[in-house]
């Protein structure tokens, strides 16, 4: 019993002895531990850090990158404006000068038109003041015959050309129409009425 009782003994201060020689170990490991997981999460703070920048860097890049080829997009468009609105005013350009040109054209032709109006018209009337003349001078010819000259038997009568516009004038009265013949002199026809006065000649 003696030798039980000091075998337990001694066991008992062996195993304390141990314990007590693992316990600091086991602190230190723990301490290394606790460490080792600060230095890791400060290392993952940092990390997270750098993710961050970098991701900041890179949207600021891209917005650059954005804001370039927006602004390339606006020139481009606004060049394209541009160059519809010179064709467009081109356009309108020609079609003026086509308008102009067209108006042109019709008041030339609209004085050509005038000019021969206005020359048909000198012509008629040059060729009316002529028939007139020629009418006059055959008046001025015009001879009273007595029946027997002209193929009346009994009444003066007076020798017109065909183409005397008014008999009424040949005297006060309405004439009488005695009848008709045809001269030909110089190659040409002419037909002549020999007109009764409606009175005696005084």
């Amino acid at each position: 019993m003696f030798l039980l009782s000091g075998f337990m003994s001694f066991l008992r201060k062996v195993l304390e002895a141990a314990f007590s020689e693992s316990e600091p170990s086991k602190q230190e490991q723990l301490l290394a531990l606790e460490q080792d997981n600060c230095s890791l999460a400060t290392l993952v703070l940092k990390m997270r850090s750098l993710g961050h920048w970098r991701l900041a860097v890179q949207q600021a890049h891209f917005r650059g990158q954005l804001s370039r080829a927006e602004k390339a997009q606006l020139l481009k468009e606004l060049d394209h404006r541009v160059t519809q609105e010179a064709l467009h005013r081109q356009q309108l350009d020609l079609m003026k000068i086509a308008s102009m040109e067209k108006l042109l054209e019709d008041v030339e032709q609209q004085e050509q038109h005038l000019q021969l109006l206005t020359e048909e018209a000198k012509r008629a009337s040059k060729l009316g003041q002529l028939q007139q003349k020629k009418i006059q001078g055959e008046l001025r010819q015009v001879t009273p015959v007595r029946g027997s000259k002209s193929g009346c038997t009994s009444h003066s009568c007076f020798i017109f050309p065909l183409s005397f516009p008014c008999l009424s004038c040949i005297h006060s009265g309405v004439p009488h129409l005695c009848h008709s013949q045809k001269q030909q002199e110089n190659g040409n026809i002419y037909t002549w009425v020999i007109v009764q006065a409606a009175c005696d000649e005084r």
